[in-house]
Order: structure tokens, then sequence, then C-alpha cells
């Protein structure tokens, strides 16, 4: 009768930690390194937009992109295939061309990479090419950065650093610059 009743209270022993152990189970985390997916989308994307920037009724800046997207909290818009024009008297005063482009919706400050540019000067047009062009909108002026070629008549400058002031007209070239002129034909009448 001993060997019943230690069997039973065995058996009790046993149920009872078998209930413990599976109600400890329930309560614990598995240990599954679950990988994290971070999507990041834009707060909102456009496919072949125009974005013109108007004063006092008149288009000073107009953006065409074949794609762009707006960043609510950073307050940036990404543009890809964008051609800019920058308007002065209502006249085009420089155009460009980037692949990808980042514009800063509090200064309205860009970023272009890859870019060609045309300055409309008083009697020519100056071409300009870098792989990275910020676009200072407080001062109006363009920074190369990188590898950067400014062309103007029958002159090529090559560069890693330039800086165009717009309404001064005033063009700096600097960094292992290099100077082409091309040689040009007189007729003598």
């Amino acid at each position: 009768m001993k060997i019943n009743k230690f069997k039973k209270q065995y058996n009790y022993l046993l149920v009872l930690l078998l209930f413990a152990l599976i109600i400890i189970w329930s309560y614990t985390e598995p240990n599954i390194d679950q990988p994290k997916i971070k999507i990041d989308l834009p707060d909102f994307s456009f496919e072949n937009v125009i974005v013109s920037k108007i004063e006092d009724g008149i288009i000073t800046v107009e953006l065409d992109a074949k794609y762009a997207e707006i960043d609510k909290k950073t307050k940036t818009t990404k543009f890809k295939n964008c051609f800019g024009t920058f308007y002065k008297n209502s006249e085009p005063a420089l155009t460009f061309f980037a692949p990808t482009s980042e514009l800063d919706m509090n200064n309205s400050n860009m970023e272009l990479y890859d870019a060609t540019a045309d300055i409309k000067t008083e009697n020519n047009i100056l071409n300009l090419k870098s792989d990275h062009l910020s676009w200072q909108a407080d001062s109006q002026t363009f920074v190369g950065q990188s590898y950067t070629q400014i062309k103007y008549d029958n002159i090529t400058l090559d560069g890693e650093y330039f800086h165009v002031n717009i309404p001064i007209r005033k063009i700096i070239l600097s960094h292992n610059c290099h100077a082409e002129i091309e040689k040009q034909t007189w007729k003598k009448d």
C-alpha cells in the first residue's frame, strides 16, 4: 500500500511539474531572429511631373522630371531625369539636365548628379558638365565638385571645382585645372 501511495504522489508530482513547464513555456518568447523588413517608401511619388516656381505671376523656375518623390520628414524632393529652366526677365537664363537630383524644400537648394547645364550669356552660351552640381538659391550660384568641364566658344576648361555666380556673371575654376583653346582661322577681308 505504501508503494501505491508513493506512485500516486510521484504521478501527481510529475503532472504538476509537467503543468508548470507548459505554463513557463507558454509565457516565454521564442528566440528566433526574424529579419526586420524596413520599407522606406516616399510620402508621395509622381511620374511625368512639372514643378514651377512662380513669383509675382511670372515663372522663375520650372522643373520637368520623369519621376519625383517627396519625403515630408526630410522635406526633400528627389527627381529622376530632371530638366530644369531658370528664367530671368521671362527668358531662359539657365537650363540643366540631371539623371538624379534632390531639392531641399526648405531653401530651394538643389543637388544635381552627373549634370549638364547651359548658361545663357549676352553673346553666347556657357556649357557646364559636372559629376556633382549644387544650386544655391539664395546667392543664385552653381558650385561644381569633382570632375567639372566648362565650354565657352572655342575654350574648354577642366577642373575639380568651380563656382559660377549667375547675377554678377563671375566664374571661378580651381583644383587641378586645365585649359584648351581651339585654334581659330581668321579670314582677312
